[in-house]
């Protein structure tokens, strides 16, 4: 089952004085507040700065990560308003920070609280770039969509959100007694406890990384390679579909056509944690020393790629001590060595066809597509001065499959 983020807008009102529940006085007595909630998703989280959530349920969550709501007229891209004014237009919101589920609420950054109109039905849109956009979205040149422009860097957690109409739909009905109702999102609904939830999907593909030495030459003291740079090319330029009132919508990224990806697709760098937990920015991948890793350890943050390729470039930068005077560095280890700084390792990490259940144990003979949504776990084999094995298992916040890179032999 796909795993999802998602904010509820729940609308907890006071009831109306009004003969008709279709009709809200317009006064502040009747006035119901609009509140962006947080629902049905694990408290635990163990996500680091880069992406929104880790693999599996019990750490799909939301970690005080910054969001994006319109609101429109339902079945149209106009604006919903209250007296004239826009309510949710671009609206930030920052979702709740705390793990314990205490925090149920997201709060729109203005401190502002918003209300439902008197009549209407609505629609709601949610995104995340989180900085990969160049501009503001905006209504295409079409005039059914919006849309943003985003270039990535490996570091951003693009997302998209809709609400569920069909759920809404069947809820409002099991509240009211009636069949057929239509009257969400509104006031209406929100009195009959119906909360519009805004589901938050991953619309780039996921890389971690793991590596560990293969021998000796690899892991001992004195001799253990370094890595100092993992690089993927990938597209990363395109449009960020956020709303549209088109019939069966969800939010999407259309990529920049590429004829060439060899040339025309950006080379991503993996990057790492600063090491606070007060600033979430990532800083340069520090050199990773193999000293003592027989086992698979995690190496810098994911790394967000486009998703839909049945492969990508992958390059490793390494460097390694070698010992030119044994006695002189037996004396002492600061002297009697070199350091070499090793051609960079480059490979493919290819996608397997996980859907296939006949996929051979080379799955590079069988490829598939990269999946947004999917995290696919590269690991890395080793050996100094020697060659690199690379096995890649897809376990995606979504589980995909898995992925294997061995230049000479399966690990």
């Amino acid at each position: 089952m796909k795993k999802y983020l998602f904010i509820a807008l729940a609308a907890a009102g006071m009831l109306s004085s009004c003969s008709s529940d279709d009709t809200v006085a317009n006064n502040s007595e009747d006035l119901v507040p609009i509140k962006i909630g947080m629902g049905n998703i694990a408290t635990n989280v163990t996500r680091g700065t880069g992406t929104v959530g880790a693999v599996g349920a019990s750490t799909n969550a939301w970690k005080g990560e910054l969001v994006n709501i319109y609101m429109f007229n339902q079945g149209t891209l106009t604006l919903a308003q209250n007296l004239g004014t826009a309510i949710y237009d671009n609206e930030e919101f920052q979702t709740p920070a705390g793990e314990d589920g205490s925090t149920t609420f997201a709060t729109a950054t203005s401190g502002e609280v918003k209300f439902y109109p008197a009549s209407g039905n609505f629609d709601f849109f949610g995104y995340r770039t989180d900085g990969a956009e160049t501009a503001a979205p905006a209504l295409n040149t079409a005039g059914d969509a919006y849309v943003a422009p985003i270039t990535i860097d490996g570091s951003q957690d693009v997302m998209g959100a809709q609400c569920d109409k069909a759920a809404a739909a069947a809820a409002l009905d099991a509240a009211a007694g009636t069949t057929g109702t239509t009257k969400f999102f509104s006031a209406y609904a929100a009195r009959k406890g119906v909360q519009p939830e805004l589901i938050f999907k991953h619309l780039l593909s996921r890389l971690t990384f793991e590596v560990k030495a293969g021998n000796s030459n690899a892991s001992a003291a004195g001799f253990a390679v370094e890595i100092t740079d993992i690089r993927v090319k990938s597209n990363a330029t395109g449009e960020l579909y956020v709303a549209s009132a088109a019939d069966g919508f969800e939010p999407k990224i259309e990529w920049a056509t590429v004829t060439d990806p060899a040339t025309e697709y950006a080379t991503l760098t993996l990057k790492q944690a600063d090491g606070t937990d007060t600033d979430l920015d990532l800083d340069p991948l520090a050199p990773f020393s193999l000293e003592g890793n027989s086992a698979f350890a995690p190496v810098g943050e994911a790394l967000l790629v486009a998703p839909g390729d049945a492969k990508y470039s992958l390059e490793i930068a390494m460097k390694q001590k070698k010992i030119i005077d044994p006695v002189a560095y037996a004396a002492d280890p600061a002297t009697g060595w070199t350091e070499i700084v090793m051609d960079p390792y480059k490979t493919d990490i290819v996608i397997p066809s996980v859907d296939d259940p006949a996929t051979p144990e080379d799955e590079s003979l069988n490829p598939g597509a990269a999946k947004a949504g999917s995290s696919y776990n590269v690991q890395i084999v080793v050996y100094g001065l020697e060659e690199i094995q690379v096995k890649t298992i897809l376990t995606p916040w979504e589980d995909g499959g898995t992925i294997s890179i061995d230049p000479d032999a399966n690990i």
